[in-house]
């Protein structure tokens, strides 16, 4: 028992130690997407959190910013000065050479591609969008009026790390306040503060209970720990499996956005069933230890 034990402890670790998720397939570029009847999926990236390393921006790097994006009540004459003022914080970064204005943005762009700068937000559009632009970054600002004042949110694109981010201040009471933000909020984007992966999803925890006591006919209950976590170890198996399915459909050459999101479904899905997977294992590892006459 003690040996069975032990190796299956040996094959948890192991299963752990083989990366902290199932292994991600480097996403390639996308072939143009159809500027008419195109369908953009959103993608919630603001359920998982992880850190973000120092961005190694080089004298060279350029970043676009979108139009500052506005809620209701917000002014349209404050907005664009926001934007104005949004823009000459930017340039004054120094880890940027260059900042394309929404306007500049607007203009270099062919009249079928300008469409796509009114509302793009998922990360697809973003990355099309800088790539288009030939951009390292894409930042979108929004600005919504609460009911404790000012929101502003800056969102960042890392085309190179193919990440997204925000940040935000919130209680703004009026312009003068939001206008000495945008310093601050604007040098955030490159600190090591939270990041998001374009990948993102939402995991609820999974909670197993152990008894305190083992009663006399408690030996099924050992058993069936085993049985949990040898499901466990399935579930990881069962990932890496989804993931390779899913890049074996996956043809670059004439990928387009719509394929683009549903591999990054395919790794998000992945990763959920990795993390319960592991969970489960080594609950029930525990449990059999636990259980022990």
């Amino acid at each position: 028992m003690r040996s069975l034990c032990v190796l299956l402890s040996v094959l948890i670790a192991s299963s752990a130690q083989a990366g902290e998720q199932p292994p991600l397939v480097g996403l390639p570029g996308l072939a143009p997407l159809p500027s008419a009847n195109t369908r953009t999926i959103e993608v919630d990236v603001t359920s998982e959190v992880q850190t973000v390393q120092q961005v190694k921006a080089s004298s060279a790097a350029r970043a676009a910013m979108l139009e500052l994006d506005i809620g209701e009540g917000v002014d349209p004459g404050l907005a664009r000065r926001i934007g104005h003022e949004l823009v000459q914080e930017l340039t004054k970064l120094p880890m940027l050479q260059q900042v394309v204005s929404p306007s500049e943005a607007s203009a270099s762009l062919p009249l079928e591609a300008q469409a796509q700068l009114s509302g793009c937000n998922t990360p697809s559009c973003l990355i099309e969008v800088g790539a288009m632009l030939d951009v390292a970054f894409v930042i979108s600002p929004r600005l919504t009026l609460e009911q404790g004042g000012f929101r502003l949110v800056l969102g960042m694109m890392d085309l190179e790390a193919e990440k997204r981010w925000t940040r935000e201040r919130a209680g703004l009471s009026t312009e003068a306040e939001v206008k000495e933000s945008l310093p601050g909020l604007a040098a955030s984007l490159w600190t090591k503060e939270e990041a998001v992966a374009i990948v993102a999803s939402t995991m609820a925890p999974v909670e197993v209970a152990l008894p305190t006591r083992i009663s006399s006919n408690g030996a099924w209950k050992r058993w069936g720990s085993l049985g949990v976590s040898l499901g466990g170890l399935a579930l990881v198996g069962a990932s890496n499996l989804m993931m390779n399915n899913a890049q074996e459909a996956y043809e670059p050459a004439t990928a387009t956005g719509e394929d683009y999101d549903a591999l990054v479904s395919a790794q998000s899905e992945a990763r959920m069933v990795w993390g319960g997977g592991l969970v489960l294992a080594s609950a029930g590892a525990a449990g059999f230890v636990l259980l022990a006459p």
